[in-house]
């Protein structure tokens, strides 16, 4: 009986996660994001747009605790409207209008992740990045108020420093296998998208 007892009580107890030490993550990243993007005009105002956006991540584990690596992100927006812009055309003028355009947005930098040990398979993990993204603003149509014209504009092209902070749970199964759940922010520092934050979800594979 005291045996028995023994084998509950020590299937009872939290079992530690896989050490992360010299493991290799690879992870997808599904996370709609809402993005605060500013009109290329002063007369309209910023707008929150949500966008379809994910990422690849692939980290390393330096200590139990800590991974490092590299992410490579996409977002993606069409037909994006910005009401009262103001653009100037090849005669001088500013006339106000409807502004719509399609974003292709990349996104690659270094990121460091940290997964706090509960001693069970769910833990909380928080994430950093630091890097540089591409925003492509192109299939831009400007529509002057009180007209029917139509008029396609230039393609526009910017580069940005960023920062991502971002925490959720993760879970790992048969320590092949890891999900994650949370909420992320990033800061651009310049540019026309100065924020955004998403909401994730993170599927992937443990190798070692």
């Amino acid at each position: 009986m005291s045996r028995t007892l023994l084998l509950l009580a020590l299937l009872l107890l939290p079992l530690s996660a896989r050490a992360d030490r010299g493991e290799l993550y690879t992870l997808l990243e599904l996370s709609p994001s809402a993005s605060r993007l500013t009109a290329p005009s002063t007369s309209a105002a910023p707008a929150w747009k949500l966008l379809p956006a994910g990422k690849v991540l692939v980290l390393r584990g330096l200590t139990h605790e800590l991974l490092v690596g590299g992410a490579l992100g996409l977002t993606y927006g069409k037909d994006l409207l910005f009401e009262n812009a103001a653009l100037e055309l090849a005669d001088g003028s500013h006339p106000r209008g409807r502004l719509y355009e399609d974003l292709l947005g990349l996104s690659l930098g270094a990121a460091a992740a940290y997964r706090y040990d509960t001693g069970y398979p769910v833990a909380p993990v928080l994430r950093a990045e630091l890097g540089l993204a591409g925003r492509f603003f192109h299939n831009r149509t400007f529509l002057p108020a009180n007209t029917t014209v139509q008029l396609a504009e230039p393609s526009l092209t910017e580069w940005t420093p960023y920062s991502h902070v971002a925490l959720g749970a993760e879970l790992r199964l048969a320590d092949k296998w890891v999900g994650a759940l949370g909420l992320g922010a990033t800061r651009y520092f310049h540019g026309r998208v100065p924020w955004q934050v998403d909401a994730f979800l993170v599927i992937g594979r443990i190798w070692w």
